[in-house]
């Protein structure tokens, strides 16, 4: 942790979508306090057949995967990452919108290869796990381009796309119509590092308004992993 910051790794890019779209479906399911669900910016929200898109906070994830630096934290003996690749997962993570997970050019091409079947393999996609494979399929997932966008300090841009589960896809009109953007949200970026052996790093941030209650809630979620 860094203050109200959990860092967490997991082994693969892929790893990291199944835990982003897994922990999406799982926050309407939270038990968010009273003052939360009572208010505009935390109510809950149905498409027109009635399916649940937003309850309680709203998480932004940003996902990208690359080399970084890494090093061994002296106190903790764990592994901490630098450079470039974390900057711009950070990056993609602040250009999402609460309960958009927005993932980098390099994260789709995995997605392509192994989800999708419709592009060929990355470096990296015969260490993706079976598991993690298969459950992304079963919640037909749809990617959606978002565009090009200039990257805060970074001098190459990057083409970015939301993914989405099947049962959230109606978050794409929330979206479009802004109305994630005036809920209560928390950030999350995540840095799949596709070559190593740990291989995300995530970020959660706290944003005004959240205590300490709301972030023990995210970080059972992150535990349970």
């Amino acid at each position: 942790t860094e203050g109200d910051a959990f860092m967490c790794s997991f082994p693969t890019t892929l790893a990291a979508m199944w835990w982003c779209l897994t922990v999406q479906m799982q926050l309407l399911r939270e038990f968010w306090p009273l003052e939360i669900l009572e208010c505009d910016e935390g109510k809950e929200v149905h498409d027109e057949h009635g399916n649940l898109l937003a309850r309680g906070l709203s998480v932004r994830m940003g996902v990208h995967c690359g080399t970084p630096v890494c090093e061994s934290d002296l106190i903790t003996g764990r592994m901490d990452y630098f450079g470039p690749i974390v900057i711009r997962a950070a990056r993609i993570s602040g250009n999402a919108a609460g309960g958009q997970i927005m993932c980098s050019a390099a994260v789709v091409r995995e997605i392509n290869a192994k989800i999708f079947e419709t592009g060929p393999d990355t470096e990296y996609s015969e260490f993706q796990p079976a598991q993690a494979i298969e459950v992304i399929r079963q919640m037909q997932i749809a990617v959606i381009p978002a565009g090009e966008i200039k990257l805060k300090g970074l001098e190459i841009p990057e083409v970015v796309s939301l993914v989405y589960p099947a049962a959230l896809l109606g978050r794409q009109d929330l979206d479009a119509s802004g109305s994630s953007l005036a809920r209560v949200q928390l950030s999350i970026a995540l840095r799949s590092l596709a070559n190593q052996s740990s291989a995300i790093m995530t970020a959660l941030e706290g944003q005004e308004g959240i205590d300490e209650r709301m972030l023990r809630t995210l970080a059972s979620l992150l535990s349970s992993r």
